[in-house]
């Protein structure tokens, strides 16, 4: 049955619970027009989209998606609008059952992926897919919906074409006893820093600016900037720590390759400490209660002026 005189989509974001542990957000435009992107093959995956799902990639304006706490599966969800109506009828027959009315809203239709009934497709407005287990969608469409939140707003308030975002406090239980687990294989020396980190850090939020200086960035949030600072400490330390390891690992190889000249080794030491010096511990700051690592497009378009030098 057609959708295409049926109500709007909440507004975006409005479908995801407030609780949920994991969020993810495209702008898919945004990506397509950098210049970042150009060289990716749209033309191929064009084709791909139509041919396999019938949709036009260009009609999709954002895709977010949620991870819900396992009980005991993972359950998760994906909202893709659309800017013109779309037709789940499109979805081919030999990965989908056939369409059905949704049986708590008539409204709606639904669609199961064959191989994992678990999985559905279901549509209530013409210009919404909602994807996942049955479990998530169920509470993305609840009337009684709790969305929104500080962390919903981590991914809302960004401006970055595609963002991540862990609810680390939501998940520190069962992180702390992965990592603190004395069978980890950790070294002793980084427990205590690992530890405060596991403590004072609340979320996770990696963001991608496309066509921007500042391309990538990774963020931790704390409950004020007095715990940033700490928390940046123990990564400071961490950082070098895990530097002094695999520089004492990767030279102590080097020097037992007698092939290898002792000028040849000078001069792959007298580089390993370049890198250092140009990485440093610069693009690891605090902003605020986050602490913040950035990645410069600068370095990158270095060695990509030097890569097209040598064609």
């Amino acid at each position: 049955r057609s959708l295409a005189q049926e109500a709007k989509p909440p507004e975006r974001f409005a479908d995801i619970p407030k609780d949920s542990v994991g969020l993810m957000s495209l702008d898919l435009g945004k990506v397509r027009a950098s210049k970042d992107f150009q060289l990716w093959p749209w033309e191929i995956l064009d084709v791909a989209a139509r041919e396999q799902f019938g949709v036009d990639l260009n009609d999709i304006e954002a895709i977010d998606g949620m991870v819900l706490m396992p009980s005991p599966e993972p359950e998760f969800g994906i909202s893709i609008r659309t800017k013109r109506g779309y037709d789940i009828a499109k979805l081919p027959e030999q990965m989908f059952t056939p369409v059905q009315s949704s049986p708590k809203d008539t409204s709606g239709v639904y669609r199961d992926v064959m191989e994992a009934p678990m999985i559905r497709v279901l549509q209530l407005e013409p210009t919404r897919v909602l994807v996942g287990t049955q479990g998530a969608l169920r509470r993305m469409t609840s009337s009684r919906l709790k969305s929104g939140g500080d962390f919903v707003g981590l991914v809302q308030n960004s401006t970055a074409a595609m963002r991540l975002a862990v609810n680390l406090q939501a998940l520190r239980d069962v992180t702390s006893g992965f990592l603190l687990n004395p069978e980890s294989g950790i070294p002793p020396q980084l427990t205590e820093d690992i530890q405060r980190i596991l403590s004072l850090t609340d979320n996770a939020l990696i963001e991608m600016h496309p066509d921007q200086q500042g391309f990538f960035q990774v963020s931790v949030g704390t409950g004020g900037t007095d715990k940033a600072k700490l928390v940046h400490q123990s990564m400071l330390r961490i950082r070098q720590e895990i530097e002094k390891t695999v520089e004492q690992s990767f030279f102590s190889d080097i020097d037992q390759n007698t092939s290898i000249s002792p000028v040849m080794k000078q001069a792959m030491r007298s580089y390993v400490a370049r890198l250092r010096d140009a990485f440093g511990n610069d693009d690891l700051v605090v902003e605020n209660e986050r602490v913040a690592m950035k990645v410069d497009r600068s370095l990158m378009s270095t060695y990509s002026e030097i890569g097209r030098a040598h064609v």
